[in-house]
């Protein structure tokens, strides 16, 4: 079974996520507005720098990358 990638999994559920939140509010199930919208998308992109940093430690600590 392939090793899984933190990064990959987090930037995927935060792409659903922002997509269904978008859909809602296309279908007037919730109103976003473009405040919303911007803070979700910087939200989903925050979520995957923090698994990004967390993935790159663990490689460091496995010893798969070189010390910084």
């Amino acid at each position: 079974m392939p090793k899984l990638d933190l990064t990959t999994l987090v930037a995927g559920v935060a792409l659903i996520a922002v997509g269904t939140l978008l859909l809602l509010d296309t279908q007037d199930v919730i109103s976003l507005g473009i405040t919303g919208a911007v803070s979700s998308l910087l939200t989903a992109v925050g979520a995957v720098v923090v698994a990004s940093g967390i993935a790159r430690t663990r490689r460091r600590a496995s010893g798969d990358l070189p010390p910084a």
